[in-house]
């Protein structure tokens, strides 16, 4: 998942873009393949309007009118007509009144989304060394929205170097040093602006929990965006990213709490639902979170996340093919959705087109090549494919990138399992249990790892805490009855197995199988002959488990059973035996089990 984003352009100025409200994704505080989305192409509008006024325009109309319109302009925000007035401006303006003009010019072409064109403006502009301050500072902001920190931490810090207090430009250094990734110095510099008073404190506050966020320093940031909540209530943000950060760490729950905070007044904006989606998708409220998925979608169709995260939620609930449309659409308006390419290959996966799965996540990497899923999920694709080793690198990525990972942990152990290194596989899922410690499935492996070390009492330990915690795990069911045959406790073995045969009963053969080896190393034939049955209904190839079988010596020589075990053995049948029905027979408890 992604960590929240730094930069919130309307908090840095807001007067100035008044820039939709979205989230920029991924990694970065500014993401300019988004921006570019959202900015209209004016230059063919601003040709045309000009061609037009030229034709109208009067030979002795004064520059003072020309700017004088163009301010008028600009009030009411028709940010063309403005641009065309400073054209006439220009046209015959001084080379002392030019670089003010040129400042104008290049706010509206901000306003028009036209941040080279203003960027030049603003060099054209800082001849008047007058106005330097606020053609750098708005220069600098035209550089962050194309995604060119560096060029704008030059700028603000020539506003700086003029003016010391500026807390606007100070603002906009935060910004653009987070952009580079120093959030160090983005803090310091966020501390500074609400020192010297900022103009918008909530909004401080907030990008500083952002930054605290990239530093590790959870609670703080916490603290901080509960702060500027305080502050301005109506500020979303700082609810948005508390959200995430619960998201972060592993809190859905906290999570939506703070996501439904942020949809009370804001109802209108798809995002709101999608991030209400992605935690009720966390806490397996699937239908739920398919629902607020299609409220996203319904308020903007094709809404790439929106899209996106109802894939993984039916892809939770086993609607592969619904869940592969989904991903589909979302990569078809934003082929550079890194989430919809890695559920896409997960869903292709569970399909079982390898090939197109391994292919969708080595696309993911190529985008990003440090993207922890995209390597989990083609380990996933190795691993099925039996390259345990190239399985193993990729997982160890994949932890490496995102030590918290505990997919890629649980992944990790499971290679180590199918490569016999018991005990590396052991440390694993012991790390994912630091990471999720009411985690049955981990629970259950860890017990497995331990079974297979012969540590067979800690081993049933494991399983007994997987099953407080979910009490039909089958799997767990199974391996404890396994766990208890082999430390000879066989009544307890008996009424785990047949417990897992109850939780799962459409894939119950390992269960009764194991069941009937219990029952026959007890000397009770008839009983293990009707569970051996029962396997062979479940699964034909239990037939071959049952040579060699030491725990049916008893029923092969028993003289009214054997001939019906050495029938079932060459699959066929004999008169007056049930041919079994997938369960267990009923076998009382005898005190002589222990």
């Amino acid at each position: 998942m992604s960590l929240p984003p730094l930069l919130d352009l309307r908090g840095t100025a807001i007067e100035l873009l008044d820039m939709p409200l979205d989230w920029p994704r991924g990694d970065d505080w500014i993401d300019a393949d988004i921006l570019a989305s959202r900015l209209p192409d004016a230059s063919e509008q601003i040709g045309i309007l000009l061609y037009h006024l030229l034709e109208q325009a009067s030979d002795d109309k004064q520059i003072s009118d020309w700017l004088l319109e163009g301010r008028a302009w600009a009030s009411t925000g028709e940010w063309l007509r403005a641009l065309v007035a400073y054209e006439y401006a220009l046209d015959g303006a001084t080379d002392k009144q030019a670089p003010d003009i040129w400042y104008l010019r290049g706010l509206a072409l901000m306003r028009q989304r036209q941040f080279d064109a203003a960027v030049e403006s603003f060099d054209f502009a800082r001849r008047n060394r007058k106005i330097i301050g606020k053609v750098s500072y708005a220069s600098g902001i035209s550089h962050l929205a194309l995604a060119r920190p560096q060029d704008a931490l030059h700028a603000f810090d020539r506003v700086i170097a003029a003016d010391a207090d500026n807390s606007d430009a100070v603002a906009g250094r935060a910004a653009a040093l987070a952009a580079l990734s120093r959030f160090d110095e983005a803090l310091q510099a966020l501390e500074r602006v609400l020192q010297l008073g900022a103009a918008h404190p909530a909004r401080v506050l907030n990008n500083r929990g952002n930054a605290l966020v990239r530093l590790r320093r959870i609670e703080p940031a916490f603290a901080s965006y509960r702060r500027a909540t305080e502050i301005d209530p109506n500020l979303i943000e700082p609810k948005v990213n508390s959200g995430n950060v619960f998201m972060l760490a592993s809190q859905p729950q906290q999570a939506l709490v703070s996501f439904q905070e942020a949809l009370r007044d804001h109802e209108s904006l798809p995002i709101m639902h999608v991030n209400i989606a992605a935690a009720l998708t966390e806490l397996e409220r699937y239908d739920e979170a398919i629902a607020a998925c299609d409220r996203a979608i319904a308020l903007e169709p094709g809404h790439a996340r929106a899209l996106s995260t109802k894939g993984r939620a039916l892809l939770a609930v086993g609607r592969a093919e619904e869940a592969l449309v989904a991903l589909q659409d979302a990569l078809l308006r934003r082929p550079d959705h890194i989430e919809a390419l890695v559920y896409r290959g997960l869903v292709l996966n569970q399909l079982d087109r390898l090939d197109d799965a391994l292919g969708t996540f080595n696309l993911a990497l190529q985008l990003a090549e440090r993207h922890p899923d995209a390597h989990h999920g083609r380990g996933i694709i190795f691993y099925r494919k039996d390259l345990l080793g190239d399985a193993l690198s990729e997982f160890n990525r994949a932890v490496e990138i995102e030590p918290r990972h505990a997919d890629a942990e649980n992944s990790r152990g499971n290679t180590y399992m199918e490569l016999q290194d018991y005990a590396a596989a052991l440390e694993s899922y012991n790390r994912v249990l630091t990471l999720r410690p009411n985690d049955p499935d981990a629970l259950n492996n860890r017990g497995n790892a331990l079974a297979q070390m012969r540590r067979t009492m800690e081993a049933i330990d494991s399983f007994d805490a997987a099953l407080r915690i979910a009490p039909n795990h089958a799997d767990a069911l199974y391996n404890r009855g396994v766990a208890f045959t082999d430390v000879g406790m066989l009544t307890q073995a008996l009424d785990s197995l047949n417990a897992a045969v109850q939780a799962r009963p459409d894939d119950s053969a390992d269960a009764l199988f194991w069941y009937a080896r219990v029952l026959g190393r007890q000397g009770r034939a008839e009983l293990a002959l009707n569970a051996l049955r029962a396997a062979v209904a479940s699964n034909e190839e239990v037939r071959s488990w049952i040579w060699g079988q030491d725990d049916f010596s008893s029923l092969e020589n028993d003289r009214l059973w054997g001939r019906h075990y050495q029938a079932l053995l060459r699959g066929r049948s004999m008169p007056g035996i049930s041919s079994g029905n997938g369960q267990p027979p009923q076998a009382e408890r005898e005190d002589g089990g222990r």
